[in-house]
């Protein structure tokens, strides 16, 4: 990349990952927030399929956490597609 792209590319992560620059709880859940189609407070537990997100959105969000530096796949992702499921696999890629 060149000098003005790659400042364009860093400055979207950023503004992906928020203001502390790093992926937490709270990220992923006001992530998955912008992937519902309504305003109404997500249960954890529950089917995200439920409430709105497919399968490109699911492939965007892996994507994004690959360019943070967290490798999940589609289909990890898809398995279990629940923040609960989500923040543990998550997590579980943080720690290693």
């Amino acid at each position: 990349m060149t000098g003005i792209a790659e400042s364009e590319h860093s400055k979207n992560i950023d503004t992906q990952l928020g203001a502390a620059g790093v992926i937490d709880r709270d990220w992923l859940e006001s992530r998955v927030a912008r992937m519902v189609d309504d305003d109404e407070a997500i249960d954890p537990a529950e089917n995200l399929l439920f409430y709105g997100v497919d399968s490109i959105a699911v492939m965007e969000l892996g994507a994004e956490l690959s360019r943070a530096g967290i490798t999940v796949s589609f289909a990890e992702l898809a398995e279990v597609p629940t923040l609960e499921a989500w923040w543990a696999l998550i997590r579980a890629r943080l720690a290693a």
